[in-house]
């Protein structure tokens, strides 16, 4: 099967996009590889994912023109790509438009792919709020601009 892990530059997403390909899946990783976290770091888990077959694709899907390198035949997306973490130097905006915009638009993009049959959204306990130990039943409160915007996503 074909498959799309976004944010794969990641810690999560590398793994997953390397256990997948090992599993005989056809993997494509993209990643923006934006500063937020060490870009020697993502750097080298790219180059690890290439050396595996992993082809990597470079873009932020903030903007809408990042389906263009993209195939329309993934039967998964699984979407790791977000603005993470409570940092004092991110501005709502910044939460806003890596992880609502972003996930708006890779949802506009999975909705052109006639063989998909799963996108998986992956979320953080950040938005229950302070407490991350509360059953699930438990109605979200998120206490920052992350939580809130990943509970939007």
């Amino acid at each position: 099967m074909k498959i799309l892990v976004t944010g794969a530059a990641g810690f999560i997403g590398s793994h997953t996009a390397e256990r997948l390909h090992s599993l005989g899946h056809e993997v494509v990783a993209l990643d923006s590889f934006s500063d937020y976290y060490s870009l020697d770091l993502k750097q080298l888990n790219a180059k690890e994912l290439t050396e595996k077959g992993i082809t990597i694709i470079k873009r932020d899907l903030r903007d809408a023109s990042f389906a263009e390198d993209l195939p329309h035949d993934f039967s998964y997306i699984f979407h790791f790509a977000a603005q993470p973490g409570i940092s004092q130097t991110c501005t709502f905006e910044d939460y806003f438009s890596n992880n609502i915009i972003a996930t708006k638009n890779l949802v506009d993009f999975a909705l052109s792919c006639s063989n998909l049959k799963l996108f998986v959204n992956i979320g953080t306990s950040s938005i229950y709020g302070l407490e991350a130990t509360f059953p699930e039943s438990i109605a979200p409160k998120p206490a920052s601009h992350y939580g809130v915007t990943k509970l939007a996503a």
